[in-house]
């Protein structure tokens, strides 16, 4: 290892197989065998806490970030890590978490987590911040309804959500 913002080729292949990135014009899919189509290999924490290192090293121009298919079985722990990672990189416009099984613990806690990020967002005053947000295919059903409408309230760049196939009832999309 050569300083502290080197990263090890093992963990930033770790990282390039599951993330999109856009850097300047050029939309590369940094990953292994092309496209991704459902059944993404699991994101472990260790990947995901090495996100603002990867984040460092792309020179700090990344935008969009796609995990879905990718973050399967997403744990409230490892959406609260994700969302704490993503309040340091401050040019991500784009989060995907399409198909990641958010809200599938039954409890609010991964839309906690996320309504938390775009509070801290609106906190910084910059105008920085998630564009769009894509949680298609998450079963976020009504109890996950409310800690995004408060997320969403306090986020004033949001332009584009995604809640297709998220198990929301007509109540639940009432509070939005």
């Amino acid at each position: 290892s050569e300083g502290g913002d080197t990263i090890h080729n093992d963990m930033a292949q770790d990282v390039k197989d599951h993330y999109m990135y856009h850097t300047g014009t050029q939309l590369e899919k940094a990953e292994r065998g092309g496209e991704s189509k459902g059944g993404g290999t699991p994101v472990s924490g260790a990947t995901i806490s090495c996100l603002p290192r990867f984040y460092r090293a792309a020179g700090s121009h990344l935008t969009h970030l796609i995990l879905s298919d990718s973050f399967r079985g997403a744990s409230d722990d490892q959406m609260a890590l994700l969302t704490t990672c993503l309040a340091t990189m401050m040019t991500v416009t784009t989060l995907e978490l399409e198909r990641c099984q958010v809200g599938a613990s039954g409890s609010p806690a991964g839309c906690a987590c996320l309504m938390e990020l775009m509070i801290k967002e609106r906190l910084r005053g910059d105008g920085t911040g998630l564009r769009h947000l894509s949680l298609a295919g998450n079963p976020i059903k009504d109890i996950g309804t409310e800690a995004l409408a408060l997320g969403i309230r306090a986020n004033s760049v949001l332009r584009r959500l995604i809640l297709s196939e998220c198990h929301i009832s007509e109540q639940g999309a009432a509070k939005l």
